[in-house]
């Protein structure tokens, strides 16, 4: 995802600190609890916020989430990595839970270049 978000084209907004995705730009520190295991933070913490944010399954919409920055998407690179690989969280968890939203980058990225080209 870290790769995606880097090649992300230029003309997607900055995110602001008041847009939805903005609650992962800050300190992924506040969401962990140490006194819980890692498969019970997922339970009650990580998986309900990341629904919250992004919706469930396809109903989130993704032009609303897809920005730039710290307040964006790379905060939730940040939010992630953060849980991956210093909580010792399975990728797997959040792979599942950001497959709608990978996608939509992934077509954000093709639909802009194409645009870009045909121009």
């Amino acid at each position: 995802m870290q790769g995606l978000v880097k090649g992300l084209p230029e003309n997607i907004p900055e995110a602001l600190q008041s847009d939805k995705i903005a609650v992962f730009g800050g300190d992924s520190k506040g969401f962990d609890d140490p006194t819980i295991a890692a498969d019970e933070l997922w339970e009650v913490v990580l998986n309900n916020i990341l629904k919250s944010m992004l919706g469930w399954g396809t109903e989130g919409n993704m032009d609303e989430i897809i920005r730039h920055g710290k307040w964006g998407l790379d905060g939730l690179v940040k939010f992630v990595t953060y849980f991956v690989e210093e909580q010792g969280m399975n990728a797997v968890l959040f792979e599942a839970k950001l497959e709608y939203l990978i996608e939509a980058i992934k077509k954000t990225s093709v639909t802009i270049d194409y645009q870009e080209i045909s121009s």
